[in-house]
């Protein structure tokens, strides 16, 4: 992290791209080249991608800095959504929630939703508009943000640091993209890699090498599944963590599966082979009776950080995650969730990218389908379900995956020009971490 401090801010360097394994501490590094900005009095403009993503930066720089004052500029959505943690951070001495956009041109640093930024930089009312210019710009989960965002606020920055995970979900459109195959950007290409391919200045690429949120079981996995061209290990040693349940009697399927969990960090359970609806009712009253069952049995966690875990913790329900793929299936559940689990945190996989809990139950994309589609496939969601926990993972599914994995055929029908088959890549990725959860399966009756 010293490095890319030194390259991005002290050094100047014009372009920086950082990429970074699941929970390798992306925070903490803008945090500290936040800091370094406010020391050497050199203007910085921050984009994140989610209002919960900055929160969650303002509140660590209202916590952790020593010297100077950063501008948060949070969206009307954000003011609505986290009033009362914006009261207590517009309270600390280092941070100002900023109100109209004619504030923006104070603080050394400001931090806003990437958004926000384009909106506010394209722009053609002079009272809305920002035409300051900052001297470095920062994007969090650059690899979320399409290009199209990106170059509507690049005018604002002279050099740029894109810090972000090249194996999670790809930004997200609703717009059919096949007329730009086989381009080497478009509209909608992560930013870093529209950057790379349409800028002739050469990045300086830094390779963060471990994780702070995978245990060593969980970053094997995912190593091995998602990122076989980053290689990363996890910082914490064998036996650091641990999930424990009260033992009592144990009551079927659920009982053995958390059981499984908690010994080896991940575990699958499998429910009867059979096609139904996307939103499967018995599949989403599994995912809610794992996560009711995690807090009846009283559920502990230990870690050695943050401290407030080293003897041990009660696991709380907004500690864990359900992640399914679609909205229909989050719905399904939430209605399944009794009164006792409405803490538990339900969404799909695009809005739990970025975050961390310590126990995620999973809908596995490919459930009950017939066919393996290109969607279900995508390496990116999997990888995100995947990569979420720091204590343990449950996937649920129907019978049968395995042989719908087996039977594919990709198409390959790659576009013209582009050495990335999508559709082959999630296959294989789906393969292999199938494989590695079906060694910890329970099948239900």
């Amino acid at each position: 992290m010293n490095a890319v401090v030194a390259d991005a801010v002290a050094g100047g360097a014009q372009l920086v791209r950082v990429e970074a394994p699941p929970g390798a501490g992306k925070t903490r590094l803008i945090k500290r080249m936040v800091a370094a900005a406010l020391e050497s009095g050199e203007s910085m403009m921050v984009a994140v991608q989610t209002n919960a993503q900055l929160i969650d930066l303002a509140q660590g720089l209202a916590d952790e800095l020593t010297v100077g004052e950063v501008g948060v500029w949070p969206s009307g959505a954000a003011k609505d959504e986290y009033g009362k943690e914006l009261a207590r951070i517009g309270s600390s001495r280092r941070v100002r929630v900023l109100q109209k956009t004619k504030e923006v041109a104070d603080p050394l640093v400001v931090v806003a939703v990437a958004a926000k930024w384009a909106h506010h930089a394209s722009v053609r009312r002079a009272n809305q508009r920002i035409d300051r210019r900052f001297q470095l710009g920062v994007v969090d989960e650059a690899y979320q943000m399409p290009a199209a965002t990106l170059f509507r606020f690049g005018r604002l920055m002279e050099r740029l640091a894109l810090v972000g995970d090249p194996g999670q979900l790809d930004p997200f459109t609703e717009v059919d993209t096949a007329r730009w195959d086989g381009l080497p950007a478009s509209a909608a290409t992560p930013g870093p890699r529209a950057v790379d391919a349409l800028s002739d200045v050469e990045a300086v690429v830094h390779r963060l090498p471990a994780s702070l949120r995978l245990d060593a079981r969980a970053a094997r996995v995912v190593q091995r599944c998602f990122y076989p061209d980053l290689a990363f290990r996890a910082v914490s040693v064998e036996d650091d963590r641990a999930l424990t349940l009260e033992r009592g009697e144990v009551a079927g399927a659920t009982d053995e599966v958390l059981d499984l969990a908690a010994e080896h960090g991940w575990a699958l359970l499998e429910l009867p082979r059979r096609l139904g609806p996307r939103d499967d009712d018995e599949v989403a009253g599994a995912l809610a009776g794992l996560a009711e069952r995690l807090l009846s049995r009283n559920a502990r966690v230990r870690a050695t950080w943050p401290e407030t875990l080293r003897k041990g913790a009660p696991l709380r329900p907004e500690s864990i995650a359900i992640a399914t793929s679609h909205r229909d299936q989050r719905d399904r559940v939430l209605e399944a969730l009794s009164d006792e689990a409405r803490g538990v945190v339900v969404d799909t996989a695009n809005r739990l990218q970025g975050r961390e809990f310590d126990v995620l139950l999973a809908w596995h994309p490919l459930s009950g389908r017939l066919e393996a589609s290109e969607f279900h496939l995508d390496t990116g969601r999997l990888c995100v379900m995947a990569s979420r926990h720091r204590q343990a993972c449950v996937f649920v599914c129907r019978a049968g995956i395995g042989d719908a994995l087996e039977d594919h055929q990709p198409s390959g029908h790659r576009p013209k020009g582009s050495r990335i088959d999508r559709e082959h890549d999630g296959w294989v990725a789906h393969q292999r971490f199938f494989d590695a959860l079906s060694r910890h399966r329970v099948r239900s009756a």
